[in-house]
């Protein structure tokens, strides 16, 4: 092609193809439970066997609020993550049943965001939770009475309490049968001091913090 001065000049046309790149989603941040909640590992569920894991959602540029999914996973003793759950769209808490875990103390989950591309999706980076106690022992108790021989005079024993590993979240509290008067006890050390006044069999309920619950009998 000339221009008006006869001059020669090369035209030609590019074609720019644009690709959308997908990009990993912002991740989520547990909101609860707080650090240090303590849970009933038994695999009842009740009382206090189930935890309300809670999160602010993620973010994504190509995924709307609604339409993020959201990994869990769970690991015991931090040492293996296990995989829970993966959400429904737009999901922001989720209720888990502690199992039965007999030899763990304590667990903890990670989440993370997962967008909606089905061809290459895309995760964000894991958010931890706190560490949370796993309590599945119930209370045990030693009896130590005072009188050897029974004779026509109160009787006074005394309970040593103990809470055992795993988890041994504490002693909550005690509940003495009719007839047995609390002359002195501590929760802390789990020394507690009775005083009866009729020969019989008196049953104590032990509860710790996680609900678990034991007794003890004492024949006086």
């Amino acid at each position: 092609a000339k221009d008006d001065d006869n001059a020669v000049s090369n035209e030609a046309e590019i074609a720019i193809t644009v690709e959308e790149v997908n990009d990993a989603p912002g991740g989520p941040s547990i909101t609860g439970p707080s650090a240090g909640s303590i849970f009933r590992g038994d695999g009842s569920g009740v009382p206090n066997g189930i935890v309300h894991l809670t999160w602010t959602p993620g973010e994504d540029e190509e995924t709307a609020e609604t339409d993020l999914r959201y990994e869990i996973q769970v690991a015991y003793e931090g040492i293996t993550y296990e995989d829970v759950v993966t959400t429904d769209a737009g999901a922001i808490e989720y209720y888990f049943m502690c199992p039965d875990y007999r030899n763990s103390s304590n667990f903890r989950f990670r989440v993370r965001t997962l967008d909606d591309d089905s061809v290459d999706p895309k995760y964000s980076e894991w958010a931890y939770s706190p560490v949370y106690i796993l309590d599945n022992q119930a209370p045990e108790a030693k009896v130590v009475q005072n009188q050897d021989v029974f004779v026509n005079q109160d009787i006074e024993f005394e309970l040593k309490i103990t809470d055992p590993a795993p988890g041994n979240s504490g002693l909550s509290h005690v509940n003495a049968p009719a007839g047995a008067v609390l002359v002195a006890g501590d929760l802390l050390t789990g020394v507690f001091r009775y005083i009866v006044t009729v020969n019989g069999t008196y049953k104590f309920n032990l509860t710790d913090k996680a609900g678990n619950v034991g007794f003890v009998e004492v024949e006086v």
